[in-house]
């Protein structure tokens, strides 16, 4: 596996493309209601593990959002690759973050030995579901979290990488790794061209590009590939010693997100929580990642939400994350692929939305007769991560 990340780093970067990308589940408002409760900035200094750093992506946005936030921090780059590393340094330094980032070369496996101490918040995307054993993996990094640090987790869904396992299974028989990569490369995008519309990468994933050579790779030819649905990666994060917190995009796992009908409805929200996310992850079919936030047991921190008294509001992205109407009552189209759902915005929602500056709460914004109205639809925001909370800037709590 090392060999192969080593001969095609992932995620390719050829530094022609943006330097600073967002990576789901790091953007650091988020980590701070989800798993910190709005506290982040009272913390003092903020130790940050990226566990398979890959080519630097996550490490150069999280590092950016704390350098621009001004708080004192450290951030740890760990990976086996070091092609994948070269590349991940050369982004910090053009990005002028690199002397604020270690770059270690080795296993998230080895994070005792490697004695890099304790964190408040640990990355870890598209890493361990290609570990012979993913237990062990994520219980490495429970043991390297502080008491009330948290990590964000992805790992590939199994329902909505319905058609890739099929075509890895053509290509362990026709391209096996016995071959070298350059013929195995060639074999799979010949096999794809072959492919008729009843396969499941042209039924499930379509419309489907033949990627890069990289992504080609790590799609198709990785020796390792564990996919999961939601009870297993819940008894993941439970044997290795983990609470389930919360998910990165929340309106996925939301029954409300694809069916309006009350009878559904009510149905499934008498089911556990673990079940209702369940539910609609079977429902929808799509769902390619699953990324969450995990505590270690105990952990103090209450995750925040609209309805939090005292909470700043802040937009994702500091302005709104689509035009906001002149006037209401409208409606708009809240969009974050593959998700789709349509609200309709009240002229008192309008009024606090444009107020939204990181300092002013929900009940600073609106009126109190307006208040449930706009709780709900901030709500609807927050799940397709637009909005988030936060401790106000100049709060004693």
């Amino acid at each position: 596996m090392q060999a192969m990340y080593e001969a095609y780093p992932y995620p390719p970067h050829d530094g022609k493309s943006a330097l600073l990308e967002e990576t789901l589940g790091d953007t650091l408002e988020q980590i701070d209601q989800d798993v910190f409760g709005g506290r982040l900035r009272s913390r003092g200094q903020i130790r940050v593990l990226i566990a398979g750093g890959g080519t630097g992506a996550a490490t150069t946005y999280i590092a950016h959002q704390l350098q621009n936030a001004g708080l004192i921090f450290e951030v740890v780059y760990l990976d086996l690759s070091d092609a994948s590393l070269t590349i991940a340094r050369r982004r910090a330094e053009k990005l002028d973050v690199a002397e604020r980032i270690r770059f270690v070369q080795g296993s998230l496996l080895d994070l005792e030995r490697l004695d890099l101490g304790l964190f408040d918040f640990i990355s870890c995307s598209g890493v361990v579901h290609h570990l012979d054993k993913p237990v062990q993996g994520v219980h490495s990094l429970a043991q390297a979290l502080k008491a009330d640090g948290g990590i964000c987790l992805m790992v590939y869904g199994a329902l909505g990488r319905t058609g890739v396992y099929p075509m890895q299974q053509m290509l362990r028989a026709i391209a096996p790794d016995s071959l070298p990569f350059a013929k195995r490369i060639r074999t799979a995008r010949h096999l794809l061209r072959q492919l008729p519309p009843t396969n499941w990468l042209n039924r499930h994933m379509m419309p489907f590009e033949a990627p890069d050579d990289s992504r080609l790779v790590d799609l198709f030819l990785h020796p390792r590939d564990v996919a999961y649905q939601i009870p297993a990666l819940f008894r993941l994060l439970e044997t290795a010693g983990l609470n389930f917190r919360s998910f990165a995009l929340p309106a996925l796992y939301s029954m409300r997100t694809y069916t309006s009908d009350a009878t559904v409805l009510a149905v499934v929200s008498t089911l556990q929580p673990m079940e209702q996310y369940a539910f609609a992850e079977n429902f929808i079919g799509a769902i390619k990642t699953h990324i969450v936030y995990a505590v270690r047991p105990g952990g103090v921190h209450a995750a925040l939400t609209v309805a939090t008294p005292g909470m700043a509001l802040v937009w994702r992205h500091s302005t709104p994350a689509f035009p906001l109407p002149e006037k209401g009552p409208a409606t708009v189209a809240l969009r974050r692929d593959p998700l789709m759902r349509n609200v309709t915005l009240s002229t008192a929602t309008l009024a606090a939305l444009r107020n939204i500056d990181g300092r002013r709460s929900l009940t600073d914004l609106c009126p109190p007769h307006d208040l449930e109205e706009v709780r709900r639809v901030l709500g609807d925001l927050g799940d397709f991560g637009y909005v988030f909370t936060r401790q106000p800037p100049d709060s004693s709590t």
